[in-house]
């Protein structure tokens, strides 16, 4: 066997194990951070349109016919273990898009 096609198939067999452990990596990346900042996304903008209080920096756009608002809530005084966003469309045909940057 010559020593080129024994390099090219060991080089091929690390850089395959190296892509399917980064892809392992970042599933259970994903899994643990990105998910659980999502589902805390969606309960903020419910307490968002309810008035409720929370401790996230969000960052809310409101989106009709008439234009654009945007406004942020709360102050960023810590490192995001996260960022997600959601959108939602309420009665009156307006967008609501809601970016919550997760406490870590």
């Amino acid at each position: 066997m010559r020593l080129d096609a024994l390099a090219v198939a060991i080089v091929f067999i690390l850089t395959l194990t190296l892509m399917i452990h980064q892809y392992y990596i970042s599933i259970f990346w994903i899994k643990e951070h990105k998910l659980e900042c999502w589902i805390r996304a969606e309960e903020i903008l419910n307490m968002l349109l309810s008035g409720e209080t929370f401790e996230e920096y969000v960052e809310v756009r409101l989106v009709s016919r008439h234009g654009m608002i945007q406004y942020a809530v709360n102050k960023l005084d810590y490192e995001p273990k996260a960022i997600s966003y959601t959108y939602r469309l309420l009665s009156n045909s307006t967008l609501i898009y809601c970016k919550v940057y997760c406490k870590g």
